[in-house]
C-alpha cells in the first residue's frame, strides 16, 4: 500500500448515482443496492487511483468499486463517492465486510510499507504508528498482501521483466511503485556499502529520477531507518543507518 489522495468526485455522480441510489434505498429498506448505478464510474475511480489497486498498489485495469464501509454495515453509504475505493476484484471478495478492521487506502503513508527485494515480500516499516500497527499487520495478513500467491506472482513478473531489461524503471514505477522504490533503495544501499556517503545529486543519477522525487524517497528511507543524514544545507550527505 502507498499513500493516495482522494479522487475528485465526477461531475455527473450526484445526479446519476447518489440521488437515484438514495431514492432506491429509501424505497427498499432491505435488499442489495443496485450496483449498475455506480458501475459507470468505475473507470473514473480507476483513473483516480492511477490505474492501481488501492491495496496491492499495482496495476489493475479490471478492478471494482469497493465500499470501504460495507453495504452490510453502512447501508446509507452505498452510493457515496467518498466511500468508494478502487481495488482488485479478488481482494474485494477477501475484504468483504471488514470495514475499519483494515486500513483505509486514503489514510496510508508512503513510508509505512516496503518490499524486501530479496524475497519480494511486503512488510511494515518502523514508521507505522503503534496505534495503527496491529491494524496494518492484520491488513497484510487478512488480504494476503505480504506474500500471497497473487501479489507475489505479479511482483515477480514485473521484477523479472525489469531485470531482463524489458521494463524501464520509470515504467515499472507506474505499474508497481513499491517495487520500483525497493530497487532504487537497493541501489543507494549498495552504493553506501562501497562508499562512506552519498549526495542528493548522486542519488538522483543513481536511481534515475528527478531531484524532487529523489528527495521524497530519501525522506521515506530516513524515516524507515535505512539512511541517516549528515550535515545541513548544501553540504548534506546521506549515510547508512
Amino acid at each position: 500500500m502507498i499513500g493516495i489522495e482522494k479522487p475528485a468526485e465526477p461531475a455527473t455522480f450526484n445526479a446519476e448515482c447518489r440521488l437515484p441510489g438514495n431514492a432506491w434505498l429509501a424505497a427498499h429498506p432491505t435488499g442489495t443496492p443496485p450496483g449498475q448505478l455506480w458501475r459507470p464510474f468505475v473507470m473514473a475511480l480507476c483513473a483516480g487511483f492511477h490505474n492501481r489497486c488501492g491495496y496491492t498498489a499495482m496495476w489493475s485495469l479490471d478492478g471494482t468499486v469497493d465500499h470501504y464501509l460495507s453495504q452490510d454495515n453502512h447501508r446509507g453509504s452505498a452510493f457515496e463517492w467518498s466511500n468508494f475505493r478502487y481495488i482488485a476484484g479478488w481482494l474485494n471478495s477477501s475484504k468483504q465486510a471488514l470495514d475499519r478492521q483494515v486500513l483505509d487506502p486514503f489514510k496510508v503513508k508512503d513510508e509505512w510499507f516496503e518490499i524486501d527485494l530479496q524475497s519480494l515480500v511486503l512488510r511494515l516499516t518502523p514508521c507505522v504508528p503503534n496505534r495503527v500497527r496491529p491494524r496494518a499487520q492484520f491488513t497484510l495478513t487478512r488480504l494476503h498482501l505480504a506474500d500471497g500467491d497473487r501479489v507475489y506472482n505479479q511482483r515477480k513478473t514485473y521484477y523479472d521483466l525489469f531485470t531482463a531489461g524489458n521494463l524501464p524503471l520509470d515504467v515499472l514505477h507506474r505499474f508497481a511503485p513499491l517495487l520500483a522504490t525497493a530497487i532504487r533503495r537497493e541501489r543507494v544501499l549498495n552504493h553506501l556499502a562501497a562508499n562512506p556517503q552519498i549526495s542528493i545529486n548522486e542519488v538522483t543519477t543513481l536511481i534515475e529520477t528527478s531531484r524532487g522525487d529523489a528527495m521524497h524517497l530519501i525522506r521515506i528511507w530516513v524515516r524507515a531507518e535505512h539512511l541517516r543524514i549528515q550535515g545541513r544545507g548544501p553540504g548534506v550527505r546521506y549515510l547508512r543507518k
